[in-house]
């Protein structure tokens, strides 16, 4: 039988853990080991080479999984009551599952086979997270959360769905860019990324990913989901300053009114 109070308190959790993460983000030691790729980083073995590594494909292929597990698992499960009050529900959780079915089969299938293998701590908070937050979403969605019938006409809801899509879209840009960068000569060399939102910004697929949680949270208007937005800033603002840093180092032509992670700001 779902919880609603244990799912009202692993959301506050959530929450408040964002904030310890954002400050563990900012030690080199334990940024360091949450850096994807080496940038950002002094040097291969700081950023975990001694650890096990795996696959990159397979790495983001099972510890994405978990979200897409939850939500059919969630909707099979659902309380119709709750599910069926309102078609809000429904296009929420298709929300949800759209953005992982991108980022767990179609993204590691168009991964280059050069990637760099993901160290075994990095899949591992990746996964346990994805098991937490996947049962988060889906289970507000299909089990606790009661929108009113007409809430998809709410401006709340418009303007959440309508900003997710942006997010979306900035992100799919973003990782196709990479993706011909990756495999343009010479391979195997870091290159400066161009066109897109990388006129303004050197990490637009981070600030594509932040966009997207925002107008889900918008959208959903719920603890959990505002949980889930929280922890993805937490995550990826320092990861896009070290990667700034990272690019201005490494590139002496490197634009320098390109900004890290939001046009024009920061």
């Amino acid at each position: 039988m779902p919880n609603k109070e244990f799912h009202r308190r692993l959301s506050e959790n959530l929450l408040a853990a964002s904030f310890v993460l954002y400050g563990l983000m900012q030690t080199k030691t334990v940024h360091s080991f949450a850096t994807y790729g080496g940038k950002g980083t002094d040097s291969s073995a700081s950023s975990g080479a001694s650890l096990p590594v795996v696959s990159a494909k397979i790495a983001w292929f099972i510890f994405e999984s978990p979200n897409l597990a939850w939500s059919l698992y969630s909707y099979v499960n659902r309380n119709k009551s709750v599910f069926n009050a309102s078609p809000a529900n429904a296009a929420l959780l298709s929300l949800f599952v759209l953005h992982y079915f991108n980022r767990c089969i179609i993204y590691p299938i168009r991964m280059s086979e050069g990637s760099k293998p993901m160290n075994a701590f990095i899949f591992i908070s990746a996964f346990s997270f994805c098991v937490l937050n996947g049962y988060l979403q889906s289970e507000s969605l299909t089990q606790f959360r009661v929108y009113p019938p007409s809430y998809c006409w709410d401006p709340r809801f418009i303007a959440g769905v309508a900003t997710f899509f942006c997010g979306f879209c900035i992100n799919i840009q973003s990782d196709n860019i990479l993706q011909r960068l990756r495999h343009a000569e010479p391979r195997g060399t870091y290159k400066i990324p161009t066109g897109g939102l990388f006129t303004y910004i050197s990490c637009p697929n981070f600030f594509g990913e932040m966009v997207e949680w925002l107008g889900f949270a918008i959208a959903c208007d719920s603890l959990s989901a505002w949980a889930f937005w929280a922890w993805v800033v937490a995550n990826l603002t320092p990861r896009a300053l070290s990667h700034h840093k990272w690019y201005l180092d490494r590139f002496p032509d490197y634009p320098k009114d390109r900004r890290a992670l939001v046009p024009f700001i920061m």
